[in-house]
């Protein structure tokens, strides 16, 4: 059964202990609408196939990195996670309820190569959330530009969408993003943090480039050449435009093999020298 607020038939007034105002964004298996909650602003995503079970896992998830906050520096990782608030249904339909993010997703950002700088300030404080949800003992597994957030004050960024998200080292579902999935993923093997530091330099890569790694119009044949162990992990022709010291560090994460890729503390030195 397919979700009514999804298809547009409702997409004002009151749901639950909310209030929707409008619809703010479409993309994968969601919809997001700004909502009011009493007076404050937040984002409620509704999934297009109703899944208790994937939101409230979701929710699960932010909850154990959450609660890493009291935990002396952690708390300045775990800023940069985008919490998930509430789960709900509503006749029959499920909902997720984050804050509203108002600085629209990295994804917007994407069409044209970044400067360095600008590329490695977001990667720093993409790879510090990441670093939280490693901490709290899991593996984003999704992380791309649309996953990715910005608030409205400058410097905000926050990791959003832990659906796919699993602890270290277990075995999930065989889902992920061509162009961003480490090749360990693509196969299904077990999850490792060094999957999520293929998908941070894929990122990093498409900001600095203005493209993704390998990418394609045909999603299949990026997969292949994700794959591919002879193809080097990066295009030959786009090293000229990175600097020597991004190339190695990008040449490094995006490493066909996960036991040659840097830690996210590597990463996060590197980048500070940019």
């Amino acid at each position: 059964m397919s979700c009514a607020y999804c298809n547009g038939d409702v997409i004002q007034g009151p749901l639950g202990s909310y209030v929707i105002r409008e619809v703010k964004g479409m993309g994968g298996q969601r919809v997001a609408y700004s909502a009011l909650a009493g007076n404050v602003e937040v984002c409620i995503k509704c999934f297009n196939t109703p899944n208790l079970a994937l939101a409230q896992h979701e929710k699960m998830v932010s909850d154990s990195v959450q609660r890493l906050r009291s935990r002396g520096d952690y708390g300045k990782l775990v800023a940069h996670v985008n919490p998930v608030q509430d789960v709900f249904q509503h006749r029959g339909d499920v909902f997720l309820v984050e804050p509203l993010r108002q600085g629209g997703s990295l994804a917007e950002q994407c069409g044209q190569a970044l400067p360095v700088f600008t590329a490695a300030f977001i990667g720093r404080k993409l790879v510090r959330g990441i670093m939280a949800l490693h901490l709290a003992g899991f593996i984003h597994r999704d992380i791309k530009p649309e996953n990715i957030l910005f608030g409205a004050d400058a410097g905000e960024l926050f990791v959003t969408d832990m659906s796919l998200a699993i602890a270290v080292y277990k075995q999930g579902l065989a889902a992920a993003t061509p162009g961003y999935a480490s090749p360990q993923q693509l196969r299904n093997l077990a999850a490792s943090v060094a999957d999520d530091v293929y998908s941070i330099g894929a990122t990093l890569y498409q900001l600095i480039v203005g493209l993704r790694p390998f990418q394609c119009a045909n999603p299949e044949e990026e997969v292949e050449l994700t794959l591919d162990s002879s193809r080097p992990a990066l295009p030959a022709a786009e090293f000229v435009k990175l600097p020597d010291m991004l190339n190695g560090l990008l040449c490094r994460a995006l490493s066909k093999q996960p036991h040659e890729r840097p830690t996210l503390r590597e990463m996060h030195e590197e980048l500070s020298r940019h």
